[in-house]
């Protein structure tokens, strides 16, 4: 899967770490050595940047500090488990694009050819909008669907990743982001009433740690559906 492939070929610094797989790599690099990549991310608070051109090399930045009290998240098979989330929302993407994305520009053209032959011009612009009104509410559909089925996604490799690295250690590893997070940016203690669940301090983490995180908005969509009309291409 593409993550960020224009961001894995701006990294100018040598990995501190290769993890080796048997059909892909990840390469381990100092986020704070790559100063324009550290610029674009960390006053953002995203700590922890994945990328990838092919989906096998992954380019895998990370803040020396947080890496330092989070190691533990980073480790070769967490980061194997990551890689098989983004795969998995890779085949949910590329299926939506061809369920969805495909019919959905031919009902366009086709929408498009069909309506003034349809409709006389007494009509006037109704019908066109009504069609585009259908398509509008279709979409907005899809994006909701296609957010329901990432999430669903997210909620099983963070069951997976926190059954790895175990339940306890894994809520130790979450205070201590947390801890960070709130040193370096300068963040408030939250009150006891106010602590998110496991799961929404993970939603935080992922935020923030890992840049390829999806979300339902149409620009994402277009954007998603536009690398996978590229590597049609390529292909």
């Amino acid at each position: 899967m593409k993550i960020n492939h224009k961001i894995y070929q701006k990294v100018k610094t040598q990995p501190y770490e290769i993890q080796e797989f048997e059909n892909f790599q990840i390469e381990l690099h100092s986020l704070n050595s790559n100063e324009e990549l550290y610029q674009m991310f960390v006053p953002k608070g995203k700590m922890a940047v994945w990328s990838s051109y092919d989906g096998i090399n992954y380019r895998l930045l990370i803040e020396d500090g947080y890496y330092g009290v989070l190691k533990d998240l980073y480790s070769k098979e967490v980061n194997r488990l990551w890689t098989d989330y983004y795969n998995q929302i890779e085949v949910i993407k590329r299926k939506n694009f061809f369920v969805f994305f495909i019919p959905m520009l031919v009902l366009t053209v086709v929408g498009a050819l069909l309506i003034p032959r349809v409709f006389s011009e007494n009509a006037g612009s109704a019908p066109f909008i009504f069609f585009m009104l259908i398509l509008i509410a279709l979409i907005m559909f899809n994006n909701g669907r296609l957010s329901r089925m990432m999430k669903l996604k997210n909620q099983e490799y963070y069951r997976i990743i926190r059954e790895h690295v175990g339940e306890d250690y894994f809520d130790e590893l979450m205070k201590v982001q947390r801890a960070y997070f709130d040193k370096f940016y300068g963040y408030e203690p939250l009150d006891e009433e106010e602590k998110t669940s496991n799961e929404e301090i993970l939603s935080e983490y992922e935020k923030k740690a890992h840049v390829e995180l999806e979300d339902s908005s149409e620009e994402n969509t277009k954007n998603n559906n536009e690398d996978i009309i590229e590597e049609e291409k390529n292909d």
